[in-house]
């Protein structure tokens, strides 16, 4: 009996001490590891002596059987692989951190590791690559109700939309950023966002509503931040904004401005090469050459001493700029002929269709060569944005099948489980086997008649589309028909004013057939279009004065509705209400949000509705309004296709006496948010 106890304390301490001695193991391999990865950070150690302890600490995470710890383990390593620019090892260790995720089913650290890829891709401009990852990071953050991170990836994707050069994708996006980050309550990354937008509006010569959001960009930033070097990054924006209206003044005084920013030299030394490259450019164009060609001279130092090709290439296409202004063409030519040679090697192309155009200018007798050359490249960058947008929509697609197809593999996988689960309870293969000929025949059943039901859907869905294209084009002629009409009246009343109102209306109208190629289009935009019309039309007459109010909850610039539905109206208010009245006339708007729709109440002063409708049945000669009617049958199509309360009403507004003095028209629009 005493030999079995003695037996027994042996083991336990033996058992004891070998646990002790496997805590103390791991204790020693993290505490190695971790040590190396910090070794490997060093940026006092040489190149291969860092890669020597990022290979030690690899090698050690390998023997982690913790797979959490290893996990963690592998992402350090990946990124010191990352600091020290070994791409190749970064994809290694990358490509083990993000298994192991996948293996652990840990949907952040996959979607951590597919961020930190796309941000690789990035940085070395493989731009179509990073946008991928991207969106595979995105859809899991906002699957994980990560909000803010969500917003930060859609970000990411608007700036290389930007850079691609396909703004309407890049805006859309940023304002898909802008309403994330509102729903999340953060504020920090909204100046990113104006910018960006302010940026695309630069780029599309909208120069007004650029400036307006690098306005709000400023608004955006805390206000101890607003003296740092991301003001000066606006005020460098605007600068450029102005350069581009030709307002050389308020263009230098912004960048100006921008200099005198407290120490931005140090925080940000790019931008300040940029700002007094920028500097210098406003001042040549001014015609004041005191600084010159010095201020240009000093960006291109600072630019070259931290390598910024792209800058280097913009200072030396103005220094040939203002050496071509001085005459001095031997000069000239050497920068734009440097430049050109810069953008070439960076295969900047954007840079190198400047340099040509500013080659052909300095070098004459060969400017056909230059010029044919320009063109070559223009047309190649043409179809290459339209290869990459077109690739985008490709990334879109695919990842979202391969997510589709995966979330129903592992929903049937699950169904699958249970199903064996219970017939093993039941053990009778019999039952079992009649269960999966009768679900079969049923899911088959259930399939036939749900592809059935979507073709009649689809088929449906295509005559309604079809409806609602014939009855948006029978509203173009109509507007056309009372523009016309508009310009004809006026060249009789008011023949000085004609030219000028000619240009306005066109404008006016441009802007309105395009809104009309569009099913949905921005509130904002169609307010603004009838604020346009009732300008003209009210300096025109002046017998009328106009009011547009607008919900404090309804964000005009996210909200969408079908264009041409209002201003018909609005027309008539005017041509058959104020116009026949005796008095001073008023037509006001006022816009309102409700469940999926916007209502837009418009009422005016005129003759009332019953008594205006009477006097055009009654006027043989003149035309019968159809807009009424052709709204009427757009709301009964938009009703059938998105299963929306749309409608309209119109009445007279009568007073104490019940007289008519004046209509009511409430127009209850489907729209969308986004």
């Amino acid at each position: 009996m005493n030999t079995f106890y003695k037996s027994l304390i042996v083991l336990f301490f033996l058992f004891n001490g070998a646990v002790s001695f496997s805590q103390e193991k791991s204790t020693a391999i993290h505490d190695s590891i971790i040590s190396w990865v910090k070794k490997a950070r060093n940026t006092k150690l040489s190149l291969n002596e860092r890669k020597t302890w990022i290979s030690k600490a690899d090698l050690a995470a390998d023997q982690v059987l913790n797979d959490s710890l290893r996990s963690i383990y592998y992402i350090k390593i990946s990124l010191s692989n990352l600091k020290i620019g070994d791409f190749d090892t970064y994809k290694k260790s990358y490509k083990k951190s993000l298994d192991l995720a996948i293996k652990l089913k840990d949907s952040i650290k996959i979607a951590s590791n597919y961020w930190d890829y796309a941000s690789i891709f990035d940085q070395n401009a493989m731009l179509d690559s990073a946008y991928y990852y991207y969106k595979k990071a995105h859809r899991i953050y906002n699957s994980i109700n990560k909000i803010e991170e969500a917003g930060i990836l859609l970000l990411n994707v608007a700036i290389i939309q930007r850079n691609l050069n396909d703004y309407l994708g890049s805006e859309l996006t940023t304002i898909k950023a802008i309403k994330t980050f509102k729903k999340a309550h953060s504020k920090k990354l909204l100046y990113n966002c104006y910018n960006n937008l302010g940026i695309i509006y630069n780029n599309l010569n909208d120069y007004e509503k650029a400036l307006e959001y690098h306005d709000k960009a400023l608004e955006a930033l805390p206000f101890s931040s607003k003296k740092a070097a991301k003001k000066a990054t606006t005020l460098n924006n605007k600068g450029v904004i102005y350069l581009n209206q030709n307002d050389y003044t308020l263009a230098f005084k912004n960048f100006k401005n921008g200099l005198e920013i407290d120490s931005v030299y140090y925080k940000n030394t790019r931008l300040y090469a940029m700002l007094l490259d920028n500097l210098a450019y406003s001042k040549l164009k001014l015609n004041d050459y005191s600084e010159l060609p010095n201020l240009f001279y000093q960006s291109l130092k600072i630019r070259d001493s931290i390598q910024h090709i792209d800058g280097i290439i913009m200072n030396k296409i103005h220094l040939s700029e203002y050496y071509l202004t001085l005459k001095d063409t031997a000069r000239s030519y050497q920068f734009a002929k440097e430049a050109n040679s810069f953008a070439i090697e960076k295969n900047a192309n954007e840079h190198l269709l400047e340099t040509y155009d500013l080659l052909a200018k300095v070098d004459p007798k060969n400017s056909t060569k230059y010029l044919r050359r320009y063109i070559e490249i223009s047309d190649s960058l043409l179809l290459e944005e339209r290869r990459t947008r077109d690739k985008f929509t490709r990334i879109e697609y695919e990842t979202k099948e391969v997510e589709d197809k995966f979330a129903e593999a592992k929903l049937e996988a699950e169904k699958l489980g249970s199903e064996a689960t219970k017939y093993k309870r039941r053990n009778k293969r019999v039952y079992r086997i009649l269960w999966w000929i009768g679900g079969s025949i049923v899911v088959i059943s259930i399939v036939l008649i749900v592809r059935n039901y979507q073709r009649t859907l689809r088929n449906k869905y295509e005559k309604v589309v079809l409806q609602q294209q014939l009855l948006r084009s029978q509203m173009n002629p109509h507007f056309l028909f009372n523009t016309l009409n508009t310009i004809l009246h006026a060249t009789d009343a008011k023949p000085e004013k004609t030219k000028q109102y000619v240009l306005k209306l066109s404008k006016l109208l441009r802007t309105t057939l395009e809104n009309s190629r569009e099913e949905f289009v921005p509130l904002q935009d169609e307010i603004e279009a009838i604020d346009n019309y009732l300008n003209l039309q009210s300096n025109f007459s002046e017998k009328f004065d106009f009011i547009i109010s607008i919900a404090d909850d309804l964000e005009t610039e996210f909200t969408f509705v079908p264009p041409m539905l209002i201003q018909p109206f609005v027309e008539n208010a005017i041509i058959h209400g104020i116009t026949n009245a005796n008095i001073r006339g008023l037509v006001s708007l006022d816009f309102t949000l409700k469940v999926d729709l916007v209502s837009c109440t418009i009422t005016d002063n005129g003759i009332g509705y019953s008594k205006s409708a009477q006097k055009e049945k009654n006027n043989l000669k003149g035309h019968t309004s159809i807009s009424g009617d052709i709204v009427k049958e757009r709301l009964v199509i938009y009703n059938k296709q998105n299963s929306t309360k749309a409608s309209l009403i119109i009445q007279d507004v009568l007073d104490e006496n019940k007289k008519a003095i004046g209509t009511k028209v409430i127009l209850n629009l489907p729209s969308y948010e986004i």
